[in-house]
């Protein structure tokens, strides 16, 4: 939601024009929830309750969350990797960024770059983690051979 092309770099622009508050991640959420409501989605017509829209809203704001990553309440700690695929706090390798970055490559320099090994081979995997719980928690990993891929991904964004 809200990504169009070069939208952070418009975002740029726009806070130079009139400096404000105003986040990429809430007018995101503002415009879920516009969505919502001028449509008059019954959530629970579609099998989601409040809890799977503050999931949604809580995978948008990612780390921006008041309260932050600690304040989630929208999937318990055995379904906490779900928050990397869109919004991954820990490596910054997720599908939003992904996504801005093929569609900008396209539109800018001509560019069909692809991440689909990313995808294809990426695990959930138990970590150790002291500041859990239980001493681990689950995370999307990715094997060692992506890493020469993953180092080129974030010096080209």
């Amino acid at each position: 939601l809200g990504h169009g092309p070069f939208s952070h770099v418009f975002e740029v622009a726009l806070r130079r024009m009139e400096p404000t508050e105003w986040k990429h991640e809430q007018n995101s959420i503002d415009l879920f929830r516009m969505l919502i409501e001028q449509n008059g989605i019954d959530l629970e017509e579609h099998g989601l309750d409040k809890q799977d829209q503050a999931f949604i809203e809580e995978l948008i704001l990612g780390a921006d969350l008041p309260g932050g990553i600690a304040a989630r309440r929208g999937r318990g700690a055995d379904k906490e990797f779900l928050y990397d695929i869109v919004n991954n706090v820990n490596s910054g390798l997720d599908v939003d960024k992904m996504d801005y970055f093929m569609r900008d490559a396209k539109a800018s320099i001509g560019n069909n770059v692809t991440l689909d090994r990313f995808i294809e081979l990426a695990r959930v995997c138990e970590v150790v983690d002291p500041s859990a719980a239980s001493n681990t928690r689950r995370t999307i990993c990715y094997p060692e051979k992506l890493v020469v891929e993953a180092v080129e991904f974030f010096r080209l964004r």
